[in-house]
């Protein structure tokens, strides 16, 4: 079955996992280390969180060294695992990395708690109302962070109808998705591509079940088309995987 596979799936499939191999090796390196700044901490969450994506990514991948013998394969649920190393991508750089103004970041990290708090006070209010005891103190978070955000200078020189939509806690982001994917280094237009592709799948929209006969796709068996999709998949998180490793690097090793 391998005879079958292009030169560039499997130079693809090299150079995802050499990048893979120095992320887990980095990750070690830096593992069990306390009494850092926040940013170090939550990066350490992010960047284990897209580790194990990779792994679970070369998991999936037909013939990656850690899968040599599969006949199973799936464009799809590929590109779903990789939409979710970009988005970890996207926070690692947006909250750990990206240099700003103090004021700045602090409000980036409340924006984002806030988000937190909110989902959390949304699901459990679909609970039978005996089991949703862990939403006051939710509540109290809620307005404990609502005040400093509303304290913050940074927060204070935005719009008047921009900070009104922040603090009803539904966005996680300062600013959009396609914003930060061009500041690590992704054209916006290609980022609307995969974002768009990779969310069809998660979410089963007829792109991605329309079109599977005439286009050979979806059966779980090789074709060039199976084939082209998941060589972009990889090289977009080679790059994911590459430049976090390199910026965690460079933040762990700061003074």
């Amino acid at each position: 079955m391998k005879k079958n596979m292009s030169k560039e799936y499997l130079e693809a499939i090299k150079e995802f996992e050499n990048h893979f191999r120095a992320s887990v090796e980095t990750g070690k390196k830096y593992e069990g280390i306390h009494h850092l700044p926040y940013n170090k901490v939550f990066a350490s969450f992010v960047f284990t969180t897209i580790t194990n994506r990779a792994v679970t990514l070369a998991l999936a991948t037909p013939y990656s060294s850690f899968n040599k013998n599969t006949i199973h394969w799936d464009y799809a649920s590929i590109g779903g695992i990789v939409r979710s190393i970009l988005e970890n991508r996207l926070t690692f750089y947006y909250i750990c990395i990206e240099n700003v103004p103090s004021e700045e970041k602090s409000v980036r990290w409340d924006i984002f708690q806030l988000h937190d708090c909110c989902s959390r006070q949304r699901l459990f209010s679909h609970f039978p109302e005996e089991e949703r005891e862990h939403n006051a103190g939710f509540e109290d978070q809620r307005i404990e962070i609502t005040e400093r955000i509303k304290a913050n200078s940074y927060f204070c020189s935005l719009p008047l109808k921009e900070r009104n939509k922040l603090l009803k806690g539904k966005n996680a982001f300062l600013i959009p998705l396609e914003d930060l994917a061009v500041k690590v280094g992704i054209e916006i237009n290609d980022f609307r591509i995969y974002y768009q592709l990779m969310s069809s799948f998660n979410h089963s929209l007829p792109m991605s079940l329309l079109r599977m006969g005439e286009q050979k796709r979806g059966r779980g068996i090789h074709s060039q088309v199976e084939e082209s999709y998941i060589i972009m998949f990889l090289e977009l998180a080679t790059k994911m995987l590459r430049d976090s490793t390199d910026e965690y690097i460079k933040l762990f090793n700061a003074s």
